[in-house]
């Protein structure tokens, strides 16, 4: 079972990561790495919780959602996550990998 410092109403939770053909290892070190507190000071550099591992209560998707998509040249995954944070949304890391790509 996967154990979380911090989850509830409010939290996008995301996990750690691999990739077997090691195509960007700075990057894949660096989501892998942050501290919990790091997840917060480095949001505005890049999301730090890498999208495919997202999770959250319905509401969380709710309050921040949906994925707008008619921003040209925009990642919409990055606009939900700033409206989360704007919306006073928290992040959690689950310090395991869940998500392996290929």
């Amino acid at each position: 079972s996967v154990q979380l410092p911090l989850a509830g109403a409010g939290v996008l939770v995301g996990s750690q990561v691999t990739r077997n053909d090691n195509a960007t290892p700075r990057y894949t070190h660096w989501l892998n790495n942050m501290t919990q507190a790091q997840l917060h000071m480095q949001k505005m550099r890049e999301s730090t919780l890498c999208q495919p591992t997202w999770f959250c209560a319905r509401e969380v998707f709710q309050k921040a959602g949906p994925y707008v998509q008619d921003h040209p040249n925009q990642a919409e995954d990055l606009i939900f996550l700033y409206r989360h944070l704007e919306l006073g949304g928290q992040l959690v890391r689950a310090d395991q990998t869940l998500l392996m790509y290929r």
